[in-house]
């Protein structure tokens, strides 16, 4: 099973590749992208069902944790440092530190409670 960290990191890049967009893409914007040579960096090394149960863990961190939620997206999908969270949220960064390691915790039980069911 992979780890908090890893499942997290992974997830943000699912985010942003073609699996974490809306499903219905214009037919001219489908052949303009995929006829477009690909720099992106590489591939989400997680499966589809891992990185929605993942999007599914944040949102419920969303409701009842805000700032826990928008660290983990900064942190994960827009790749900013901890320093820099911390600026934005009004933390320090051990602050953000502690706070995305109470996240990996919290990931690990819910993957954990999934698989045990």
């Amino acid at each position: 099973m992979k780890s908090a960290e890893e499942l997290l990191t992974q997830w943000g890049i699912w985010v942003w590749q073609k699996t974490g967009v809306p499903r219905y893409v214009s037919p001219m914007l489908a052949i303009m992208r995929d006829n477009v040579p690909s720099t992106h960096a590489p591939d989400a090394a997680i499966t589809d069902e891992e990185a929605e149960t993942v999007s599914a863990v944040v949102a419920r961190l969303q409701q009842r944790y805000p700032e826990a939620s928008e660290a983990v997206h900064l942190y994960y999908c827009h790749n900013r440092t901890m320093e820099q969270i911390g600026k934005q949220l009004g933390k320090s960064r051990h602050q953000v530190k502690d706070m995305l390691s109470r996240v990996h915790g919290y990931v690990e039980s819910e993957f954990d409670r999934r698989m045990a069911a």
